[in-house]
């Protein structure tokens, strides 16, 4: 049995000297992981394809639960080549969410499209990898059901632009006024609020569309992380690598 399939790679593991498996996330069949034979080899044909952050173009054979590259063809190449060791660490990031998060065929559709889109904008070079991120990561919770609750207070109501000093539960994914909070939280300006609004309300185009830098991109980096981190209760090694290549390129 054939089953020819589009998808982004995701992952990729050496097996022996020449072997592979490759995770893809597919716009049809969820994600799906393969065998690519001799795949290490400098005159294998599909080599390119089944590079790690290619949109390609798969035919596999089904063996069993099993599935074995039969043939492929890269279709698109959504992070172009010349990024550098930051952009590339946090494109590495985006995968591993993307690849732990695909839960099903339907989740993995909306995964698939909120990755490939992230990593153009990763390559256009001209957003702030921070921004990239936070905006990514509110994204990618809301795709899965864990929009942040941010129109007013989880207890009272009342608006972030009536009262100053409002408290973000990254737990229970919403904002707490101060005379509501029962104990000290995580403080949120209104101006993260907002941004953070725009970042899940927005078409994709327009929630990378805006200027931020220094305390706001700071805070907008910091609540989104520790909210994603409390959401799916996992860490992430190539988050620690960002955090790495972020720290070389102040040197």
């Amino acid at each position: 049995m054939l089953l020819t399939v589009n998808g982004l790679v995701v992952r990729t593991l050496k097996l022996g000297d020449f072997d592979r498996l490759v995770t893809v996330i597919t716009e049809t069949e969820g994600k799906l992981t393969f065998k690519a034979c001799g795949i290490n080899s400098l005159k294998n044909k599909n080599s390119a394809a089944c590079a790690l952050f290619t949109y390609s173009e798969f035919v596999l054979k089904k063996n069993g639960d099993s599935f074995y590259l039969s043939r492929s063809s890269p279709l698109f190449f959504p992070l172009r080549r010349g990024c550098d060791l930051l952009r590339l660490s946090l494109a590495g990031y985006f995968t591993q969410l993307a690849a732990d998060t695909s839960y099903d065929r339907e989740s993995t559709a909306q995964v698939l499209k909120l990755l490939t889109n992230a990593l153009v904008v990763i390559s256009k070079n001209d957003r702030e990898p921070d921004l990239i991120k936070a905006v990514f990561e509110l994204r990618l919770l809301t795709a899965l059901g864990f929009a942040p609750l941010l129109d007013g207070c989880g207890v009272c109501g009342c608006e972030p632009g009536g009262k100053d000093g409002f408290f973000f539960d990254p737990l229970g994914g919403d904002i707490v006024c101060p005379d509501c909070a029962k104990e000290d939280g995580l403080k949120i300006s209104r101006d993260c609020v907002l941004l953070m609004k725009r970042s899940v309300e927005s078409d994709e185009k327009s929630a990378y569309a805006v200027t931020v830098s220094g305390p706001l991109l700071e805070e907008f980096a910091d609540v989104s992380e520790r909210f994603l981190l409390a959401q799916l209760e996992k860490r992430y090694d190539t988050l620690d690598f960002y955090r790495e290549a972020k720290e070389l390129t102040k040197k």
